[in-house]
C-alpha cells in the first residue's frame, strides 16, 4: 500500500483508472496486508443449514409463490455450503434482519449462480424499502460474490427480499451477509509505548472485493489542530509504517473511511506514547531504480487507457471482452492462479494486472 497526500493533492481515483492508482500507490510506500477483523453477521440461517422439519424451509427465512409455473426451492448445493435457495419464474425468499443501527452504512454480500440468461430478465432485491436490480454482468454456470454498500435510514430493523419476476432460468443465493461498516484501530494497543523504531498504525475495515479509502490523521493534540493526514488504498492492507518525522511524545490517531468519497464509517480516537524521535528515510540524489537485464530495452509505447474490473474471472472474460474492457486484474497470488489468468487473459486479447 502506499501514501499520498489525500487532502488537496490528490483525489481518488474511478474504478476505470484504477491501474494508475495502484501504480502510484506502489511506489511510494511499501505496507504488508493484515486480514480484516471478523463482522457479525445479522442475516439469520446465512447459509440456509438450518431446516424445519416441519415445511421443510430454511429457519428465519418465508417463501412466496406467485403461481403454479414458478420453483422457489432449497437446493441440496451452494456455493461453499451444503445447501443454497433458489427462484425460477416469479416468486421472492424474504426475511427479518434485527439489531440495525438508523443512519448507518451497512454492507450487504451474498454469491449468486445464474443457470442461463436472458436479457431482460433480472432478479432484485428488497433492503431498507430500496430495491435493487440485480443486473451486473456475472457469468452465467459460476457462483460469484455481489455486495453492495447501504445506508440504513432511519430503520432499526428491516426485510431482505431476494425476488425474481418471470424468469427463465433459475438463480441460486447463498452466504448472504449484512455486517455494519466500520473502521476500528489494531496497533498499537490504547496508550501503549512505541520503545524501538517508527510505530506501525493497524486497523480493521470490512472484508470486500471493493477499493475503500482510508484517511488517517495523527496529531500531538486530542483536538487535531495541528495534524498529519495519510491516505491508503485498501486493496494493499491493513497497516501503515509511518515514515515521517514524529517527534517524541504522546501522538493521538483517528481514521475515517470513505467509499467513492463517501464518508461511510469514522473511528474513534486513539493514542500512543513514541519514547525517541523519528527521523525521516531518505535517499541519495544519485539513486536509480535498478532495471532488470532480462526486460532491458523492452519497453511497451503503445497508448493504452485502462477499462477494467477488480477482481475479474477466468471464466467470464469472453464476456468482458464483448463488453468493451481490455483489462483484468486479480489479488489471487497463487503462481499456476496466475499463470493461468495471464494466459486466458492474452487468448482474449486482454491486459492482465496481477498485484
Amino acid at each position: 500500500m502506499g501514501r499520498l497526500e489525500f487532502c488537496t493533492k490528490r483525489s481518488l481515483f474511478s474504478a476505470i483508472l484504477f491501474a494508475s492508482a495502484i501504480l502510484f500507490l506502489i511506489s511510494c510506500q511499501s505496507v504488508s496486508f493484515v486480514s480484516p477483523a471478523s463482522f457479525k453477521n445479522l442475516v439469520p440461517n446465512s447459509e440456509f443449514e438450518v431446516v424445519d422439519s416441519a415445511s421443510g424451509l430454511p429457519q428465519g427465512w418465508q417463501r412466496v409463490l406467485e403461481d403454479e409455473f414458478s420453483h422457489l426451492a432449497l437446493e441440496s448445493s451452494g456455493h461453499d455450503s451444503p445447501r443454497s435457495v433458489s427462484i425460477t419464474g416469479t416468486g421472492e425468499w424474504s426475511t427479518t434482519i434485527l439489531g440495525i443501527q438508523p443512519q448507518k452504512y451497512y454492507l450487504l454480500s451474498f454469491w449468486v449462480k445464474r443457470e442461463g440468461i436472458k436479457d431482460g430478465e433480472y432478479p432484485f432485491l428488497l433492503i431498507f424499502g430500496r430495491e435493487i436490480h440485480l443486473n451486473e454482468l456475472f457469468s452465467s454456470g459460476s457462483w460469484r460474490r455481489v455486495s453492495y454498500i447501504i445506508k440504513s435510514e432511519n430503520h432499526d430493523k428491516t426485510i431482505l427480499k431476494f425476488i425474481g419476476k418471470g424468469l427463465s432460468h433459475k438463480i441460486k443465493l447463498d452466504d448472504v451477509r449484512l455486517t455494519a461498516v466500520h473502521i476500528t484501530p489494531q496497533a498499537p494497543l490504547e496508550g501503549a509505548t512505541v520503545e524501538k523504531g517508527a510505530p506501525e498504525l493497524r486497523w480493521s475495515i470490512p472484508d470486500d472485493d471493493r477499493v475503500f479509502t482510508v484517511a488517517i490523521e495523527m496529531s500531538q493534540d486530542r483536538k487535531f489542530q495541528n495534524k498529519k493526514i495519510f491516505g491508503m488504498y485498501s486493496p494493499h492492507g491493513n497497516r501503515l509504517n509511518i515514515r515521517d518525522a514524529l517527534p517524541k511524545g504522546k501522538w493521538f490517531w483517528r481514521l475515517t473511511l470513505f467509499h467513492n468519497r463517501l464518508r461511510i464509517a469514522s473511528s474513534g480516537v486513539s493514542w500512543f506514547t513514541l519514547a525517541h524521535p523519528i527521523n525521516p528515510l531518505e535517499r541519495g540524489k544519485d539513486h536509480q531504480p535498478a532495471q532488470s537485464k532480462k526486460n532491458k530495452g523492452r519497453v511497451n509505447t503503445r497508448p493504452f487507457f485502462p477499462i477494467g474490473l477488480y477482481q475479474a474471472e477466468i471464466e467470464a472474460f469472453e464476456e468482458y471482452k464483448e463488453a468493451g474492457f481490455n483489462l483484468v486484474q486479480s489479488y489471487n497470488s497463487e503462481s499456476n492462479y496466475i499463470k493461468d489468468f495471464v494466459k486466458a487473459a492474452a487468448n482474449q486479447e486482454l491486459t492482465a494486472l496481477v498485484t
